[in-house]
């Protein structure tokens, strides 16, 4: 309970980033475009960013997901404020808990702490924060339970960074394991 509460606590407090990452889309919403994928808003932001240099910029489709934590579908229904950003990130967050099982990756980190994922990066190379469990290409991935006991300020296990990488196949090996060419 504490930790929703603090989470929901700075959730609000970047509400004000919120709401300025989502005036171009909202911008955009309103030209009622026909299609309503991320690659369509961008292209619409370069020229409305080109057309308009005396209007502040609207940020791209990445810009906006990674401020607020969320995929392009969520974005879309918090813009339309369908949803509020604070619902809209408990949901994103349940929703990787559950496909990721025992681990996370930096969005649900950002998402459980109410940070961007550039402030969560940062979080996560504090010399107090969990040590990853292993990296999938160049995602760093840890525990569930040690993120959890980190963000309620409670004691996790001490690991070795990157434990479980030997368990881990990298691209190369599941190529050669199927006969796939080499790189």
């Amino acid at each position: 309970m504490r930790r929703e509460c603090r989470s929901t606590r700075k959730a609000e407090r970047n509400k004000q980033s919120g709401d300025e990452r989502l005036t171009g889309v909202r911008e955009w919403l309103y030209t009622e475009p026909p299609v309503k994928q991320e690659a369509d808003y961008d292209a619409w932001a370069d020229e409305r960013n080109e057309d308009k240099p005396r209007l502040p910029p609207v940020s791209l489709g990445t810009g906006v997901r990674e401020a607020l934590g969320l995929s392009w579908s969520p974005v879309l229904q918090v813009a339309k404020r369908n949803l509020s950003l604070v619902d809209a990130q408990e949901r994103e967050l349940e929703a990787l808990k559950q496909e990721n099982g025992e681990f996370v990756t930096l969005r649900a980190i950002a998402l459980m702490h109410g940070l961007s994922a550039r402030k969560a990066t940062h979080l996560t190379h504090q010399e107090d924060f969990p040590a990853h469990a292993f990296t999938i290409h160049t995602r760093l991935v840890w525990y569930l339970a040690d993120i959890e006991a980190h963000h309620s300020s409670q004691p996790f296990p001490r690991r070795t960074p990157g434990e479980l990488q030997d368990q881990i196949l990298s691209s190369k090996e599941i190529r050669a394991m199927f006969g796939e060419p080499k790189d």
